[in-house]
């Protein structure tokens, strides 16, 4: 009887955990809330990822959780490190967020890239001995430009520029802010 309770136990505990990685979808019945659908959700602490070109590293991201969905990663405690071709490294922090890999961008099956959205308390740190805050900042590998709708500011040690709808060019050095630009100069 022992025996049989162990290698009963031993089968569920394996099928728990294959219903976990896979996100198994458990079937809707009025006894789950009415006919809605319920699912097995992955959640992981200390998330880390880090892309390559080659040898070089192009990226790296840790966040504090990371819970994973079908085709992207929900994010809490974010901190994104840069390494731009023949620029100095620079990191982003941001509260919230998440993490998009190996989207399609053609019909190529290797044509593809990678998206990070960011939202509340964004700041990027070092990029051109700045910091830039603002409170969402959009990013994909293909393009490799950054891009914020909202209210931005930039702050380095002897200016101060204010201004809305803002694209990061980290690869030419460049930020070009589109809507209502003040700048003080200290």
């Amino acid at each position: 009887m022992k025996r049989w309770l162990l290698i009963t136990g031993y089968w569920l505990l394996i099928i728990s955990i294959q219903l976990l990685i896979t996100n198994y979808q458990l079937p809707t019945h009025p006894s789950f809330g009415g006919g809605q659908q319920v699912f097995a959700q992955s959640i992981m602490e200390g998330f880390r990822l880090k892309k390559m070109e080659g040898i070089n590293v192009k990226w790296e991201l840790e966040a504090d959780s990371a819970r994973f969905e079908d085709d992207f990663k929900k994010l809490k405690g974010i901190k994104v490190k840069f390494y731009p071709d023949d620029k100095d490294p620079f990191t982003i922090k941001a509260e919230d967020g998440l993490v998009k890999e190996n989207i399609p961008i053609s019909d190529s099956a290797e044509d593809k890239k990678d998206e990070i959205y960011l939202e509340n308390n964004v700041r990027v740190i070092g990029y051109l001995s700045s910091e830039i805050r603002c409170k969402t900042l959009n990013w994909d590998s293909a393009s490799e430009i950054m891009h914020t709708q909202d209210k931005i500011e930039i702050e380095a040690e002897k200016w101060h520029i204010r201004g809305e709808d803002a694209e990061i060019f980290p690869s030419k050095d460049t930020i070009t802010i589109n809507k209502n630009v003040t700048m003080e100069i200290n």
